[in-house]
C-alpha cells in the first residue's frame, strides 16, 4: 500500500491557510509570520518587502467594495420604490418610480463597474466582490413586482451602462438595454469576467467556483448559468430566447456618441493585463487575453455540471436543451441526460411530466409508452400541455397510433366529466329528474312560447342563492383588503372564488388555480388538436359527441346554451365554466354540421343512384321497342312516292262510311 505524498511546509501551510476564517489569518500573520522577517538574512527579508511595496503600488487607488454602506442605500431606494407603488394605486400622477429606476440603474452601473475593476483589472477580492454581486441581483429581483402592480417603468425604461477601466477610463463594454429587469445582463457578464480572471490569477480556488455558481442559481435561477457562459446573452438556436424587452447592443461607443444608435455587434476593448494579442474562441471575450482560453473552458465545466447535478434533481425541457447547448460532447451528455430523466421520471408530478416533455422533442415512442404505462397517475391536469406532445410522439410510429387516439378519447371523456360536475355547482339541480323530462321536451318544441320555457327552465335548474355579494365586501376584496373567507354575508367558498387567479400568475398558487380555475378550454382544445395531428379522428370524436350528448342533451340545442351561459357569465368566478361550455357546444355544433353534411351527402348519393337507376330502366324499355320500330320503319319507306291508301284503321275500329 502506498503512503500518501509528502506536502513541503509551503503547500501544507498554504491549506492550512486557506481554511482559516479572516480573523484567525489576520492573527496568524500579525504574531507568527511578521516576527519571523526580522529573524531572516537580509537578503530574503529585503526581497519579501520589496514584493510588499510592488503589491501595494499595484494595489493604490482601487476601488473600495463598501458592501454595507452600498446595501443601505439600495435598501433605501428599494423603500422608496415600494411606497411609490402603494402610492400610484391611489394617485398615478404623483408616481416617481421611473426617476427612482433610474437611480437605481445608475448606482448599480458604477457599483458593478467597480466591481469588474477590482476583480478584472486588479484580479483580487474575487469572493467580496461575488456578494456584491448576489446584493445586486437580490435588489433587481424585489424591485419588481410580477403579481400585483403596474409594471410599466420597470419594464419600459430605457439605460445605457457603460464598463470603464478604472486605470485609463477608456470603454470596455456599453450595454444599451431597455427593461431594468435586462440590468441582470450586466451581472452575468462581470460574473463571467470575475470567474475567468479568478482562475487564471489563481487556479487553485477553482473548488470554490461551484458554491458560487449555487449562490447565482439560487438568486436568478438556473437560466442564468448557460447565459453567463456567453456573457449574459442568450442562445436562441439551442432553447433560449432572447426576450423582447431586451434590446441589448453591445458596442465599443464613446459617450458622445448618439443613444439611439444599437449596434448588434461586441465591440470591446482589445487592451488586457496579462498578454499582448486576443483570441478568435467563440466564448472568448475580446478583450481578454488569449491565455484565458483555459479558463473559460473550466468555468464552462463547471457550469455544466452544477446544471447536470440540479437536472437529476428537477428535471425540464428547457434545462435539457441548455445543458446540451453548452456542452462540448453533446452526443455523451445526451445518453446520460436521458438515462436521469427516465430513471427520475416517478419521483414527482414534476420530474414525469418533463420526462415526457423530454423523450417527446426526442421522438422515443417505446419510451413515452413504457413511461405512460407506468406512472400515468402521476399527470395532472395542468401537465395537458406535455401530456399531448408526448401523445402526438407516440402516434409517430405506427404501432403505437391506436394507443394514442385510445388516450386522447380518454382524456376527452375525462374532461367533459369534469366538466359536468363543475356546472352543477352554479346548476345544482340540472339533474333532477323532473327537470331533466323538462329538457327532453323542451329540446323537441317548436312552439313561439319556446323561448319564454327556456328561461323558466334555466331558472328552475340555478343554484338557489343571492344574486350578488355584499358590494362594500366585494369592494374590499377587489382593493386587495382581508376578508374572513365564511362570514358575513359572502357565503363562503363562492366568494372565495372571485379572487382573480387568471391574473395572478404566481406559481404557488398552481394547486389552488387547479381546483378553482380549472382550464376545461384550453385542455379540451388541446386534446382535439392533438387528435387532428394524429389523424383519422372521426371515430374519436363520434365517440365523444355521442357521450357528451348523453351527459349533457343540452348541448345540442344552442338557445339553452346562451340562456344558461347568460345566467352565469357576470361572474368572475365562472368564466372558466362559461369557456368550457362554449367550447363543448362548439364541438358539439361542430359534429352535428358534420352529421348533417354526411345525410345530405347521403341523400345526394341514393337521388344519383336513383336517376341512374331510373335512366337504365328507361334505356331497357326503349330497347325493347326499338325492334318493332325498325320493323315498321322499312315498310313506310319502300315506296318514295305519296302513299294514297291510308296507313292505319281509325282508332275507334269502324270503317269510314261515305
Amino acid at each position: 500500500m502506498s503512503s500518501p505524498p509528502v506536502l513541503k511546509a509551503g503547500e501544507s501551510f498554504t491549506q492550512i491557510y486557506d481554511t482559516l476564517p479572516p480573523e484567525a489569518q489576520r492573527t496568524l500573520l500579525e504574531s507568527y509570520l511578521v516576527p519571523l522577517l526580522d529573524d531572516l538574512p537580509n537578503s530574503v527579508s529585503t526581497k519579501v518587502l520589496n514584493t510588499a511595496k510592488e503589491m501595494q503600488t499595484r494595489f493604490t487607488g482601487i476601488p473600495k467594495l463598501d458592501y454595507i454602506t452600498k446595501r443601505t442605500e439600495l435598501e433605501g431606494l428599494l423603500n422608496e420604490i415600494e411606497r411609490d407603488q402603494k402610492q400610484s394605486l391611489y394617485v398615478k400622477e404623483r408616481s416617481t418610480r421611473e426617476k427612482l429606476f433610474e437611480e437605481t440603474i445608475d448606482s448599480l452601473s458604477m457599483w458593478v463597474n467597480d466591481i469588474w475593476s477590482v476583480t478584472f483589472e486588479y484580479q483580487t477580492n474575487f469572493r467580496l466582490a461575488h456578494q456584491c454581486l448576489l446584493l445586486a441581483a437580490e435588489i433587481l429581483r424585489r424591485a419588481f413586482a410580477p403579481f400585483g402592480g403596474c409594471n410599466c417603468a420597470f419594464v419600459n425604461l430605457r439605460f445605457v451602462t457603460n464598463i470603464r477601466r478604472h486605470k485609463t477610463a477608456k470603454i470596455v463594454k456599453t450595454f444599451r438595454l431597455i427593461g431594468v429587469s435586462n440590468f441582470e445582463r450586466v451581472l452575468l457578464w462581470t460574473w463571467r469576467d470575475l470567474f475567468v480572471s479568478m482562475l487564471a490569477r489563481s487556479p487553485g480556488q477553482k473548488h470554490v467556483i461551484p458554491d458560487m455558481l449555487k449562490d447565482i442559481q439560487d438568486v436568478l435561477s438556473w437560466e442564468s448559468l448557460p447565459k453567463m457562459i456567453l456573457g449574459g446573452r442568450t442562445n436562441t438556436t439551442d432553447g433560449f430566447h432572447e426576450d423582447d424587452s431586451d434590446e441589448d447592443l453591445d458596442s465599443d461607443m464613446d459617450d458622445e456618441d448618439a443613444e439611439e444608435s444599437f449596434l448588434t455587434e461586441d465591440q470591446d476593448d482589445d487592451s488586457h493585463s496579462w498578454l499582448d494579442y486576443p483570441s478568435l474562441f467563440h466564448l472568448h471575450a475580446d478583450h481578454w487575453p488569449k491565455s484565458a482560453n483555459f479558463a473559460i473552458d473550466d468555468v464552462r465545466d463547471l457550469v455544466q455540471q452544477r446544471l447536470v447535478s440540479y437536472f437529476q434533481i428537477s428535471p425540464s425541457l428547457a434545462l435539457y436543451r441548455g445543458i446540451k447547448s453548452i456542452s462540448t460532447d453533446a452526443t455523451t451528455i445526451r445518453r446520460s441526460l436521458l438515462e436521469a430523466a427516465e430513471s427520475n421520471a416517478l419521483w414527482s408530478s414534476d420530474n414525469f411530466a418533463a420526462a415526457l416533455s423530454i423523450f417527446a422533442s426526442e421522438d422515443s415512442a417505446e419510451t413515452i409508452w413504457k413511461l405512460h404505462t407506468r406512472g400515468a397517475h402521476l399527470l395532472r391536469p395542468r401537465d395537458a400541455p406535455e401530456y399531448q406532445r408526448a401523445v402526438v410522439a407516440l402516434a409517430s410510429k405506427s404501432t403505437f397510433k391506436s394507443r394514442a387516439l385510445k388516450i386522447c378519447q380518454e382524456q376527452l371523456l375525462t374532461i367533459a366529466r369534469e366538466f359536468r360536475a363543475s356546472l352543477c355547482l352554479p346548476f345544482s339541480r340540472l339533474y333532477d329528474s323532473a327537470r331533466m323530462a323538462e329538457l327532453e321536451a323542451l329540446l323537441g318544441q317548436r312552439s313561439l312560447s319556446r323561448g319564454s320555457n327556456i328561461e323558466s327552465w334555466v331558472t328552475a335548474v340555478l343554484t338557489p342563492g343571492p344574486s350578488h355579494p355584499n358590494p362594500m365586501t366585494f369592494a374590499a376584496m377587489m382593493m386587495g383588503l382581508p376578508v374572513p373567507v365564511a362570514g358575513g354575508e359572502l357565503g363562503g367558498v363562492e366568494e372565495f372564488n372571485m379572487l382573480d387567479l387568471e391574473k395572478d400568475k404566481d406559481p404557488d398558487l398552481d394547486d389552488l388555480r387547479e381546483v378553482f380555475r380549472p382550464q376545461f378550454k384550453d385542455r379540451f382544445q388541446g386534446w382535439l388538436g392533438a387528435t387532428l395531428t394524429i389523424g383519422k379522428p372521426d371515430q374519436v370524436f363520434r365517440a365523444v359527441f355521442s357521450e357528451l350528448l348523453t351527459m349533457m342533451p343540452f348541448l345540442r340545442d344552442t338557445e339553452v346554451v346562451d340562456e344558461m351561459l347568460n345566467r352565469i357569465s357576470d361572474k368572475p368566478s365562472k368564466h372558466h365554466i362559461c369557456d368550457g361550455l362554449e367550447t363543448l357546444h362548439a364541438f358539439v355544433k361542430a359534429e352535428v354540421c358534420k352529421e348533417q353534411a354526411q345525410l345530405e351527402k347521403r341523400r345526394r348519393k341514393e337521388a344519383r343512384m336513383k336517376r341512374k337507376g331510373m335512366m337504365k330502366n328507361g334505356q331497357a324499355s326503349s330497347s325493347t321497342q326499338a325492334p318493332n320500330l325498325t320493323s315498321r320503319a322499312p315498310a313506310a319507306h319502300t315506296n318514295s312516292g305519296p302513299s294514297l291508301a291510308p296507313s292505319h284503321q281509325p282508332p275507334s275500329g269502324f270503317d269510314d262510311v261515305d
